[in-house]
């Protein structure tokens, strides 16, 4: 799984599809990882999230995004498009 887009608040977009069979499985506990920062998830709403922290959740187009409370993940991680997300399913 790769960062496709970054958004204007530094929010990484994947190619994760909630519907997929490696996001189905996600959802039944896993972990997710970028740049080998543990990302905590999933969140409904960032207001949810724990505040300094990255944090994963199912965006408006059903696809992982990975986001920093208050800040931009992005900048976080110096992170570009095609940056990998490690997906570990269970």
């Amino acid at each position: 799984m790769r960062v496709i887009w970054i958004d204007h608040f530094g929010n990484l977009i994947s190619d994760l599809a909630r519907g997929s069979e490696l996001g189905r499985a996600l959802a039944a506990g896993g972990e997710v990882r970028v740049a080998g920062q543990p990302v905590a998830g999933p969140f409904t709403a960032y207001a949810d999230a724990p505040p300094g922290r990255l944090f994963w959740y199912w965006g408006s187009r059903d696809t992982l995004e990975v986001a920093l409370a208050g800040a931009s993940a992005a900048a976080f991680l110096g992170a570009t498009s095609g940056l990998v997300i490690g997906v570990t399913a269970s």
